[in-house]
């Protein structure tokens, strides 16, 4: 199968979205680059609804509406995912148009109304569209629902197929159902299976008709059989509930970490109680600055710095008035004082009867008879001169009008640019606090804690089980060694003896046959996924290529990494993150080159993972694989 075009509606963030795919054999790879949180990982997702429904999504998301959490409530809305590709079905490549659309009313949260799922498959000719029946049946065949995983690839699960986080029987089963489903073994698995149970009946039946002894050794066989079936069932449904709670971990643990990359909201907070504090801090500067301008303004500096050379003018006359004695020099509010003191300016004392005394008096008196104007005249005098010394203090030390107005300027303009910055501050403050669901956060952290000890505790069932199906194949082969001893002794009926020969012997081929041919598919999936593993990582120079010196799958599945001394290494403490992703989508390449298997690879976030020379070669490496048609 090869994806021509894809277009979303209405899907999560994906309003209107079409995209067209590379189809050029020489240019195999669509590089989708976007900045976080604007849709990649929906556009996987809606691929996955596209093709499987709601079960080919993970299970975080199998309960969550379809739409945006934006969109608005009790509004009908429209979702569907077209996509258009080629497959060759037998008969020669034909194209095709698969179209799943739904419609979805949001209520409040996460409430919504669904209608059920429309699927329509079209097979596109020069003659029209015609439609292809049943099309959930046509997809499944192209690409199982048991391989999405291999097909649509999470980067934030990539190494699920060998990392330690994940339980031991559960990551060999991952990789072996890769194995047996992509080369297309599931049906000798049935054969196996069906066989099996027909060797058990035929091995009742023969046994019915000899000693007492076979009959028991057929018994506990066949109990021996049914526990093995029992515990291995046991761990096939724990196994899948292990995996959704693992996936659904994951899921809530993504929107966890999507929220936090806001931010911390005990950080935000803090930063919007002190920016609140700033802006309230800076609105009393400005208006105590203002109140200071409005007092400048009214002050007697702005009328020497205004009307300063008509001030002077003035002075100069009352001046001119004073030299001639047109107005006194002395005040009588001076000589009162002096008389009250008994003392003189000149430090004559001024005694009761003294004759300076007495010609105080008399100038007190002559000066009372001066008119009102002159003495007006006489006090502006004295208040000028008085004003002009201060003023021109005051414009020595810069303190003048026009140095406070300019330094008022620069205040205001600096306090004005300051209260902008700060609200801009706060409005994204405000912004990214409202992205912040904190009563989800709290519903997510207790999600989390509540799930991971049930994760621990399945994991602890898994081993245990692990154990005992040891134990009980270990006493089901124990149980057919004895029974086939008692058997070869056995003179029973030839026809019954026939059957359970062919039937065992049947059995025994398909088992040779699937033992051989996993064998060689492994150890070729095996090949040249090192060459191409070691071939991405050793461009690496952070990475002493020396390091890794086999990459093997070993018999029981699980994919090991040594160094030249044959030490098996830790993915988890010895394998960075980087050459685990380089490993996994190796495996996945290798497996889909060996089988020969043409079908889309969607790979969510791998390159991001990674740098420099190592994402280089990863895209040589996976565009330039035999089977890059189905890149």
């Amino acid at each position: 199968m090869r994806l021509h075009r894809v277009e979303i509606r209405n899907f999560k963030l994906l309003e209107d979205v079409c995209l067209e795919f590379s189809t050029d054999p020489e240019k195999p790879l669509t590089l989708i680059r976007a900045e976080n949180g604007s849709g990649k990982t929906s556009l996987l997702a809606a691929m996955l609804w596209a093709f499987y429904g709601r079960r080919g999504l993970p299970s975080h998301v199998n309960d969550l509406r379809l739409t945006s959490t934006a969109a608005p409530a009790a509004k009908r809305i429209d979702v569907s995912v077209m996509v258009e590709f080629s497959h060759d079905a037998g008969g020669g490549e034909g194209r095709y148009r698969l179209i799943r659309s739904v419609e979805e009313t949001p209520e409040d949260g996460d409430e919504f109304n669904s209608t059920a799922d429309r699927v329509q498959l079209y097979h596109l000719t020069p003659q029209g569209e015609s439609p292809v029946e049943p099309p959930e049946g046509f997809v499944e065949q192209m690409i199982p629902p048991d391989l999405r995983r291999v097909f649509f690839t999470n980067g934030d699960d990539v190494q699920e197929f060998m990392s330690g986080k994940v339980n031991t029987r559960e990551r060999q089963e991952q990789v072996h159902s890769a194995i047996k489903s992509l080369l297309g073994l599931e049906q000798l698995y049935v054969a196996r299976t069906d066989l099996t149970r027909v060797q058990t009946r035929l091995r009742r039946d023969f046994a019915q008709s000899g000693s007492s002894d076979l009959q028991d050794a057929s018994d506990t066989v066949e109990a021996a059989q049914a526990e093995v079936e029992a515990i291995t069932s046991r761990i096939g449904t724990l196994e899948a509930r292990l995996h959704q709670m693992r996936e659904t971990r994951a899921g809530w643990d993504s929107e966890l970490g999507r929220i936090r990359d806001v931010g911390d909201i005990d950080e935000i907070n803090a930063e919007i109680r002190r920016l609140k504090i700033d802006l309230q801090d800076l609105d009393e500067r400005e208006t105590s600055h203002f109140a200071e301008m409005r007092e400048a303004l009214k002050s007697e500096a702005l009328s020497w710095d205004v009307a300063g050379e008509r001030l002077h003018q003035g002075l100069m006359t009352l001046s001119e008035l004073a030299d001639r004695g047109v107005i006194p020099g002395t005040a009588v509010e001076v000589l009162v004082d002096r008389l009250q003191l008994e003392e003189c300016i000149c430090g004559t004392r001024l005694t009761e009867g003294s004759d300076a005394r007495t010609h105080i008096e008399h100038l007190i008196e002559q000066q009372r008879a001066v008119s009102d104007r002159d003495q007006r005249l006489t006090e502006a005098l004295h208040v000028a001169r008085a004003a002009l010394q201060t003023h021109e203090a005051q414009r020595a030390q810069r303190n003048g009008f026009v140095d406070r107005r300019q330094r008022a300027l620069d205040t205001s303009t600096s306090i004005t640019d300051t209260i902008r910055t700060k609200r801009q501050q706060l409005i994204h403050a405000e912004g990214k606090r409202a992205q912040i669901d904190e009563e989800r956060v709290k519903i997510l952290v207790a999600k989390i804690a509540d799930v991971d000890p049930k994760i621990a505790e399945s994991d602890r069932q898994l081993a245990r089980d692990g154990r005992d199906l040891e134990i009980a194949e270990g006493r089901l082969s124990t149980a057919n060694s004895e029974y086939e001893s008692l058997e070869r002794e056995a003179d029973k009926s030839a026809g019954k003896k026939a059957r359970l020969d062919a039937a065992t012997d049947l059995h025994h081929l398909v088992d040779q046959m699937i033992q051989t041919l996993e064998g060689n598919r492994i150890r070729q999936v095996e090949a040249r996924m090192a060459t191409m593993f070691l071939d991405i990582v050793g461009s690496d120079p952070e990475i002493d290529s020396s390091v890794f010196a086999e990459v093997t799958i070993n018999e029981s599945f699980d994919i090991e990494v040594r160094d030249p001394g044959g030490r098996r290494l830790d993915f988890d403490g010895e394998i960075n993150g980087a050459s685990q992703r380089a490993l996994t989508l190796s495996f996945i390449w290798a497996l889909m080159e060996v089988a020969a298997v043409e079908a889309p690879r969607i790979i969510d976030t791998p390159l991001g993972m990674v740098s420099g020379s190592v994402k280089t070669r990863m895209v040589d490496s996976i565009t330039s694989c035999n089977a890059h048609r189905g890149c």
